[in-house]
């Protein structure tokens, strides 16, 4: 028996494409990352979202996918949002550009301090703002 070759095989590998295939399941010995992946958007952005497998076990367990979704992701909107709403920003000094723009951020935010980083912000608008020094910043000629 030690004799016979081998005509198949078990390939453990990370394929993209087979992924794809598969709804996003990893035919890899890789950990599973978590609920939350990136997608692709028409224009070509990326964004965050819930992965396949977690649509689906939430959607096994009837849970709130809305619910989910807000607690995983954020809401991505401050309209709302304690202590950072759009009336606590325009006291601080926020136009609503600059409201739009840290909005724009939070899809590609891990903590919603980073929707407020200054790499997202001009040199001007952090000394005027909050006061901080310009020399601390990283050069930004505009905000996104």
């Amino acid at each position: 028996m030690a004799d016979i070759p081998l005509t198949g095989g078990l390939a453990i590998f990370d394929d993209p494409d087979l992924a794809l295939r598969l709804g996003g399941a990893s035919s890899s010995c890789a950990p599973w990352l978590g609920p939350v992946t990136v997608a692709e958007t028409e224009d070509g952005a990326l964004t965050r979202v819930l992965s396949e497998a977690a649509l689906q076990g939430l959607t096994a367990l009837g849970a709130d996918i809305a619910t989910a979704r807000a607690h995983l992701i954020g809401r991505l909107d401050l309209s709302e949002a304690p202590g950072v709403d759009h009336a606590a920003l325009k006291a601080r000094g926020f136009t609503e550009h600059e409201i739009a723009s840290a909005e724009a951020a939070l899809p590609f935010a891990a903590h919603l301090r980073d929707a407020f980083s200054p790499r997202w912000w001009t040199r001007g608008f952090c000394q005027t703002c909050w006061g901080r020094p310009t020399r601390i910043w990283p050069t930004r000629s505009s905000t996104p």
